[in-house]
């Protein structure tokens, strides 16, 4: 078996060496939420890319720091925008407290939905892979028509 890394051939490639982040380096996740969704780079604002009838999906990683003030910046931009319909989708290792957290950020901003891979009903066939498998993912963010995922890096990203 070949483990060789083709990640040297990729231009960015150090930007994935590991660097240990201070979850209080952000003293304020709301501010710079909001900073990074309105001018982020190599992409419009946020709101400029979302267009009238739009539906959004927001796919969160429930394991990323301070998540509830970052959903309720993103909430904030996305009632400036002309989306249609706003779906927050959580990951399904998502503890109870993390949920009601969540819920309580949102409100009747959008729709909340756990992410249930074992549900053939909730998922939808994205396409296949590099081997002809198929690919599923949540329906309501493949059926999104614009897609935001919040998550945080982790050690084990790199394979």
């Amino acid at each position: 078996m070949n483990f060789e890394s083709h990640l040297s051939e990729i231009a960015s490639a150090d930007c994935l060496t590991h660097r240990p982040v201070d979850s209080d380096a952000c003293a304020d996740p709301f501010e710079a939420t909001l900073s990074a969704l309105r001018a982020p780079l190599d992409y419009p604002a946020m709101t400029d890319a979302i267009v009238p009838g739009d539906t959004v999906a927001i796919a969160v990683d429930p394991n990323t720091p301070q998540i509830s003030q970052i959903l309720s910046a993103v909430l904030q931009l996305l009632q400036e925008s002309d989306a249609d319909g706003i779906s927050v989708v959580v990951g399904d290792e998502a503890l109870p407290s993390t949920m009601q957290a969540i819920a309580e950020v949102v409100g009747d901003a959008a729709e909340v939905e756990i992410h249930q891979p074992t549900n053939r009903e909730a998922l939808r066939f994205l396409g296949p892979d590099a081997s002809a498998y198929p690919i599923y993912l949540n329906q309501l963010l493949v059926d999104a028509d614009f897609v935001l995922p919040i998550t945080c890096s982790r050690c084990g990203d790199l394979d």
